[in-house]
Order: structure tokens, then sequence, then C-alpha cells
């Protein structure tokens, strides 16, 4: 239904104000000026900013003191402005204006070439209006009448009054030239006030809050006086205020009465009758305090929540003992029942912060949150305190729910700093110390963890060491054991042989000598592999010597009973070798070694060893006689030199590469990763 009557609303009002102000005729030419008032007021405000030529008469009804003209022809208004207007031109002159259109903060007007006063005239006749005709601007700078109870007078030092008007469930403020003649009683009169419509305008061009402008109290007539003795009236209960009344709401004045619970506040202050509360709004009343009992006389409107006494004229009856708080709780509190009340209620301080107002602090108490307001500064009190206040109860929000109205957020507003007392201290374990506590004991753990992780990884290394340790005790024992058995066994079978040998050859005819001697030579070089071989198992410190020195040892050896050409390179920065893998690697050099000795009749043997970051490259290259790689000799049953050493490489955690051609010789080649190695 509501957007039914807002479909036919809009239509009916652009209808009467287009019955009020028929629209201009566009000139047919720039030449042809505007000549009415009602021309340049509805002209848009880009075409009004082209500066139309415009010529036009009026009669002007206001001067305002910044040089501004407003003036008038068949109801409608427009203005211009001239330097020292107040000197030359007065409400009732006739004028002529020629010049030409400027848009204006709100309604177009003539931006003067020149202006000439036709005489004076009788001021044009004020068109009656209502709060919302004022509110739509469509009267704006025109001539207007509006009645209503006078609420309030206010004098400026600058000689200017301000009455406020009461204009149905509005108030309308009426600006007046000067000051109010002796004797005139405007509160509570029924009043006419004639003005031209005006108001503020913001920077979309729009009208804030519409007011009258009247040249002078002269503007004011007194429809029907106030009462001769304003607080004679019955007085009327608080309760009663803004309720169901079969005749209607009253707009003159009421007489309320009690006792003052809250002294004002800025323009407002609290009192209590026998059965309820009330705020009061005197801007210009006396300074009273607690327990005094006043009258006062106002305009019942309805504030937030409930209804309050405006514009009020007050006066004090006499002082009684301080009323007493009513005890509440945040829930009652949230009900509305103590609206504008003096209460007692207790809650835990959440929240505090300073204004220049004075401090706000937000309170908890039976899962309802409420803020309380101190004008003055207030002893500070820990976070978690539970206190008890005493202060004017307010209902800052309320919403709607089945044609009843519920707060939404209330707050309190003591008196002075006395109205806060301090019930109970904060628990010790606060929110943040306890949040600091689970800190420090996760923290503790963390650190108990990662030093049960360092100390795993002590055990993990001292085990690897131990079963290291363990390793090589468990291989040098098992060298040692074979190192005996081959020297109680195979040794001493050679040395029994080449004893035979020797006996054999100093009997033999010269026929045989050449044959003894190379068996000889044969066992007397098979039991020198056997000792060194024996050497080698015994030597526990292999460690002691780098592999560099290691095959230099082997070249040497194989040299001087070749008499072969041994070629050893060493490149790159050495680092050390696990002892198991430099003992390998060892074993492969001489395998390589031997192999070329055995097989392939080389020339040279070149050995090298290339030390980088990532690997060790050990190369054995020799011209001999090559082979094929993937020939049956290869796997021939007895033949394990190729074999051993590929397990050999394994064992180290390399590769082992073998190129080998007939005319080239062969080349083998091991990959020795660094990791692990030092």
């Amino acid at each position: 239904m509501r957007w039914v009557t807002l479909t036919w609303a809009i239509p009916w009002a652009l209808a009467s104000a287009a019955a009020q102000e028929p629209a201009a005729a566009t000139p047919e030419s720039p030449a042809a000026p505007l000549t009415t008032t009602r021309q340049v007021r509805l002209l848009d405000s880009q075409l009004a900013a082209e500066g139309l030529p415009a010529r036009v008469q009026g009669i002007v009804t206001h001067v305002d003191a910044d040089g501004t003209v407003f003036f008038q022809a068949d109801g409608a208004g427009t203005h211009f402005r001239v330097p020292d207007a107040r000197s030359t031109y007065h409400p009732g002159d006739r004028v002529d204006v020629t010049g030409v259109t400027t848009p204006g903060l709100y309604i177009p007007g003539i931006r003067p070439q020149h202006v000439e006063k036709l005489g004076t005239a009788e001021m044009p006749p004020p068109i009656p209006v209502t709060y919302d005709d004022l509110a739509s601007g469509r009267f704006h700078y025109t001539w207007v009448e509006v009645e209503g109870p006078g609420r309030s007078l206010a004098v400026a030092a600058d000689e200017t009054s301000t009455l406020q008007l009461g204009a149905g469930a509005r108030q309308l403020e009426v600006r007046i030239e000067g000051l109010p003649p002796e004797g005139l009683v405007l509160e509570d009169a029924r009043l006419r006030v004639r003005g031209l419509a005006a108001g503020g305008i913001n920077d979309r061009r729009q009208l804030v809050q519409p007011y009258l402008k009247a040249n002078s109290f002269r503007d004011v007539q007194v429809l029907e006086p106030a009462a001769a003795e304003p607080f004679s009236q019955p007085v009327t209960p608080v309760k009663q205020l803004f309720t169901f009344n079969p005749t209607g709401q009253t707009s003159r004045r009421v007489k309320v009465a009690g006792v003052v619970t809250m002294p004002r506040r800025g323009d407002t202050f609290f009192i209590r009758d026998e059965n309820d509360s009330l705020a009061i709004r005197a801007p210009q009343s006396e300074p009273f305090s607690v327990g005094d009992r006043i009258e006062a006389l106002g305009f019942p409107e309805m504030g937030t929540f409930r209804a309050v006494l405006a514009d009020a004229t007050c006066r004090r009856m006499g002082t009684e003992a301080w009323p007493e708080p009513h005890h509440a709780t945040a829930t009652t509190l949230m009900t509305g029942k103590h609206e504008a009340d003096l209460v007692q209620v207790e809650g835990v301080l959440l929240v505090e912060h300073n204004t220049p107002d004075g401090d706000v602090l937000t309170l908890q108490a039976n899962q309802h949150v409420f803020r309380v307001h101190c004008p003055n500064r207030h002893s500070e009190f820990p976070l978690g305190s539970r206190l008890s206040v005493v202060g004017i109860c307010r209902v800052i929000g309320s919403f709607e729910r089945g044609y009843s109205a519920k707060p939404t957020a209330v707050e309190v507003w003591t008196r002075s700093a006395d109205d806060l007392r301090l019930l109970s201290q904060p628990s010790w374990w606060t929110t943040e110390r306890l949040a600091i506590l689970l800190a420090i004991v996760a923290a503790a753990m963390m650190l108990s963890l990662f030093w049960v992780a360092l100390l795993r990884q002590q055990v993990r290394v001292q085990m690897a060491i131990i079963q290291e340790q363990l390793a090589r005790e468990a291989v040098r024992d098992e060298r040692q054991r074979i190192a005996r058995e081959v020297h109680d066994t195979l040794e001493q079978e050679l040395v029994g042989l080449s004893l035979r040998l020797d006996a054999a050859a100093s009997v033999a005819d010269a026929s045989q000598a050449p044959v003894l001697e190379t068996m000889r030579r044969l066992a007397g070089r098979v039991h020198g592999e056997v000792r060194n071989l024996v050497w080698d198992l015994r030597d526990t410190d292999q460690t002691s010597r780098t592999l560099d020195e290691q095959v230099a040892q082997v070249v040497e050896n194989l040299r001087q009973t070749t008499g072969i050409e041994f070629r050893v390179a060493t490149a790159g920065e050495r680092w050390t070798l696990e002892p198991l893998t430099q003992h390998n690697v060892l074993r492969i050099v001489q395998e390589a070694v031997t192999n070329a000795l055995k097989h392939a009749a080389p020339r040279c043997v070149d050995i090298s060893l290339d030390y980088t970051s990532q690997a060790l490259s050990v190369s054995v290259r020799d011209d001999g006689r090559g082979f094929d790689t993937l020939g049956p000799d290869v796997s021939k049953p007895g033949h394990f030199g190729l074999v051993g050493m590929q397990e050999r490489a394994r064992k180290a955690g390399g590769t082992l590469f073998v190129e080998s051609a007939s005319e080239r010789g062969t080349t083998i080649k091991l990959m020795i990763p660094r990791n692990g190695h030092t």
C-alpha cells in the first residue's frame, strides 16, 4: 500500500507545482531576453550558467547583508546581487533588472548589468505554506506565511532574533532582523509569520534545512496571545505525554513538575515526578541542582524512545532530599522502562577510553553490554573490575517488532565521579596474563621438544660412530685373521716351494735350468704378492695415508718390478674419503693396473685422480691391447677382475665405466660422489 500511495503522490505533486509555476518558454534565439521571474527561476542550472539575457521587473521582498536582493513577481521569486544593497534597496521597492542569468546556489538568478528603481509598491501577498511545502523547495525565495505556536525566541549579539515556530509536527526556524519590542511575548502564542522562504544548500544544490527570513517583527502577527499566567495551568503527569488522546495531541505548551535527578548537561536536565521520569530541554533556563523541585512549561516532542519536553521555561519551587536511584539490571535497562530515570546498575568493566567530553566506559552484565558516560575524570579502574554505577539511563537506539518499539542500545550518564564505585578487583588471572602463561608454557614445550630432538640427533650420531667403530674393529679383526691364515698356510707353502725349486735347480741339467729359473722367479713374484697382501691386511691405520700416497706406493712397487712407465696425475682440491671407500678405490686401481700388466702388454699406464666439489674421478688408462667389452672372454669362468671391480664400485657408492679398443688400449674410470665425505 505504501508503494501505491507514493506512485500516485509524485504525479500529484508535480501537477500541483506545474499549476502554480507553468514552465517558461524557451527563447527562440539567444537575443530574446527573459522577461519574468518565473522564466529565470525555471531555467536548468547548466542553461542558466550560459548567461542568457534577461530583463525582469519585480518587487523587492528581502535584502541580505551580503548584498543579495530577492525580488518577485506573480508569485515567483529570484535574486540578484549588488554592492551596498541594504543602503540602496528596501522591501517594497519596484525594480527593473537587466543582465544575464546565473545558476545560483539553488535557484537561478540574474547577474545585473543595470538596475533601475521604478518606485515603491505594496509587498506581494504571501503564499500560505506548510513545513512540507518549504522542505520541497518549490517556494524557495518566495514571500510566504506560516502559522503555528511560538516555541522560543533567542536574541543574538548582532541584534538579530531567532524564533522557533511550531509547524505541525516539525519546528521551523524564523530569522528576524532586529530585536523584539518590549513586552512582546511570543512563547506559546499562536502566530502568523511572513517571510522569505530560504534554507541551507549543500554543494550538490540540495536543500538541507528550510527556514524563513523576516524583515522585522512587523512580519510577526499574534493571532492568539499566550496565557497571562502560563504557570497557572494544571500539571500534566509525565506518563500522559504522547499517550492516546481522542481529541489529538495539543500543539500548545504543557506544564510538568518534579524533582531534578540530574543537573543540566548541555541544554538538557532530568526530573522525576511521582510515577515517571522526563528529559527537559531548556536552553535558556537557570541552572538547577539535584533535589530541586521545579515546574516546567514546554512543548512535548518524541525523542529516541520516549517523550521529551522541548523549549521549556522552568522555575524552582523548593528543595527536597536527593532522589534515590532505582536498582536495575542490564536486562531491565534493555526493556526501556528506566529511560530518563535515575538508576543504579552493576557491571564488569570491559573497555575504557577518554573523549573531550569525559570518559566513556563499556560495561557488561548478564550478556548485555552498555556504555557509561562520565563527564568528570574518575579514578582509574583496572579492566575486569566490577563497578556500581549511578546515573541517568538513556535509550540511544530502538527498533519496531509487531507494533512495539524495543531498545537496541542503552547508556548511562553519571552526574559526577562519585557515581562510580568499585565493588571488586578483577581476578589476577586476566586474559592477558593467561595468554602470557600459555605462551611461556608453549615456548617451554617447544624448547623441550627441540632439546629432545637435539638429543636424539646426538644419540644417532654417537650410535653411527659406535657402529662405524665396531665395523672397523670387526673388519680389522677379520683382516688380521685372514692375514694370519695366509701367512701360516699359503706363504709357508710358497716358501717351501721356493726351497724345492732352488734344490731342483742345483741338480738340473742345462736343458732344464731355464724352466726352473722361470718357475723360481714366478714363485718369488707370487711370494712377494702374498707378502704384500699380508702386509696390507695387517695395516690397521689406513687412514694415516691419503689415497694419493697409497696409489703412489702401488705404482712405485710395480715400476721397480716391471720396468713399465707409470704416470700419476692429481687435480683439484683434495678431500678425504671414508676409510672403507678409500680401500675399495685403491683395490680397484690395483686390479685395473694388474689386469693391464697381465693382458694388455702396455708400454705406459696413466693414473689420474680428479677432485671436484661434487665427485672424485679416478681413471686408469693403458696403451696396450684392448678387448671386446661385450665379448665372451669378459664373463669366462675363472675371470673375476671386472666383476670384482664392479662390486667394489657399488660398495663405494660409485659407478665404474670400462672403455676398450684393440688400437687405443683400455680405460677404467671410477666416479665417486662426495656425499658424506669430507
